[in-house]
């Protein structure tokens, strides 16, 4: 084979071997000491419910209280799609100051339709997380789940609160919706 031949076969060859070595189970590239490197150090926290919580503080707080409100509550739903309508759990984040420390309370109700009439969805269980925040910290005073099962809500939550807050940013002030209601923007969109 001529080298120029060689040269293209390896061009070609070359970006199918990352294809490959993107599948799953594909054999990793040699690191490390066995390649003649430095070892390589990989540190991997597990994320907890803490984290998600802290985060779900942060996005709710940075929506705000509705006006004359000392308070902060929103409510959201959980479900795939962005219709509200039939999703199955309702759950409503309220943040405010008692006893000279904030504290978040997520209540989330499980939605049950109605046997006679699927269209009508009534409240079922209701359960409830309480925390306490600190700066940076978050203290689970009270949860009716298990570790596991926050574990495995929280992030649920969160994304169910960023979902809201883009819809919310879609009536911003280049909307047609932000022109109609511009004359009461300070009191709608506050």
């Amino acid at each position: 084979m001529a080298p120029a031949d060689r040269e293209s076969a390896v061009s070609r060859a070359f970006p199918l071997l990352f294809l490959l070595l993107a599948l799953p189970g594909a054999a990793p590239l040699p690191t490390g000491p066995a390649a003649g490197g430095q070892p390589i150090r990989v540190e991997t926290r597990e994320r907890g419910p803490a984290d998600s919580l802290r985060q779900i503080y942060i996005e709710v707080k940075d929506l705000g209280p509705y006006p004359g409100e000392p308070f902060i509550k929103h409510e959201f739903f959980l479900g795939p799609a962005d219709d509200d309508t039939y999703k199955k759990e309702h759950i409503v984040v309220l943040i405010q100051t008692a006893d000279g420390a904030e504290k978040m309370k997520i209540q989330v109700t499980e939605m049950k339709t109605r046997p006679d009439n699927p269209r009508v969805q009534l409240a079922g269980a209701v359960r409830t997380v309480v925390c306490a925040i600190a700066g940076v910290d978050v203290t689970i005073l009270r949860s009716d789940y298990s570790a596991r099962e926050l574990a495995e809500l929280a992030p649920d939550i969160l994304r169910a609160v960023r979902e809201k807050k883009k819809l919310l940013k879609i009536l911003g002030p280049s909307t047609c919706a932000g022109d109609y209601f511009g004359h009461n923007r300070e009191v709608i969109f506050s």
